[in-house]
């Protein structure tokens, strides 16, 4: 189950990205979209009594790629963990923001609840 406090930490980070993006810095949304992403991903790895191999978030979101996750998620992982261009873009039809929630509120009802703790 996702405890309150690790709620919290995903719905700071997208609430940060969200702003980020209303800002128009893209590089400051993938972060937090991203930080959200692999603060869930450890989360859900750690649920499932899988040792996180490093709490870094691009790291848990590349090892929850390898677990029993729905095709959906690992769409999803594979957006949010792509890299940049050298004009440091993503393709226009990423929107790691909407990624970054979508995978959370999967994770969370995998894990038998919601993003507002609800079972």
């Amino acid at each position: 189950m996702f405890t309150d406090s690790t709620l919290d930490s995903i719905k700071k980070e997208l609430d940060a990205a969200f702003q980020a993006k209303k800002a128009g810095n893209e590089g400051k949304m993938r972060v937090c979209a991203r930080r959200a992403a692999g603060i869930a991903a450890r989360n859900y790895l750690q649920n499932q009594g899988i040792a996180v191999i490093n709490a870094n978030a691009i790291h848990c979101l590349e090892q929850l790629k390898d677990t029993q996750i729905p095709q959906t998620c690992i769409l999803r992982v594979d957006k949010l963990i792509q890299r940049v261009d050298t004009n440091f873009m993503l393709p226009a039809e990423i929107d790691l923001y909407m990624e970054a929630s979508a995978l959370v509120n999967e994770l969370i009802a995998l894990d038998k609840g919601d993003i507002n703790g609800n079972e």
